[in-house]
């Protein structure tokens, strides 16, 4: 009997922020079919890959943006806080003091920040693409396709790791 695939290999479709400002810091983006985006991190992210503590995860963006606010209603998600892709969508502080920006990486509007992170830091890495998410973005009406040419492909994302190494 062979083995099935996870829930994320049957309903997303995989693709990779890299931010080559930030060596080490890339992300995932899940696609699904309904249109709502998974925004994790990449299993390449210095956090997984290094196993790093995390000491905090702040969704304070600054003295007049918290993420933790972002409020949603009704089958369109009206309201929610508008995003592009260098938009922070929390910082990650370990504790070797190193902080991590986690970006939206695609343009639409947050549909929910996972609040479960408050308490457990550690989903991040134990369930990167499940429980793990940082957050639900939905993109602009028409413009999923155009967001998921803007990032790269697994078979891309592996290639640039190769290079990069």
């Amino acid at each position: 009997m062979g083995t099935y695939p996870s829930v994320c290999e049957r309903y997303y479709e995989r693709k990779y922020f890299n931010d080559p400002s930030k060596p080490g810091s890339d992300q995932t983006v899940l696609f699904h079919s309904n249109r709502v985006c998974l925004i994790t991190l990449s299993h390449n992210h210095l956090i997984i890959k290094d196993n790093k503590s995390i000491e905090n995860i702040d969704f304070n963006i600054n003295s007049d943006l918290n993420r933790l606010d972002n409020k949603v209603s009704g089958k369109w998600k009206k309201g929610g806080q508008r995003v592009n892709p260098g938009s922070i969508l929390c910082r990650i502080q370990c504790a070797d003091n190193e902080i991590f920006d986690i970006k939206a990486c695609i343009n639409g509007t947050i549909v929910e920040m996972n609040t479960k992170l408050i308490d457990d830091y550690d989903l991040v890495k134990r369930k990167t693409w499940s429980d793990g998410f940082i957050a639900i973005v939905l993109p602009f009406r028409g413009q999923q396709e155009s967001e998921k040419e803007s990032l790269l492909s697994p078979q891309q994302y592996q290639t640039l790791i190769q290079t990069n190494h």
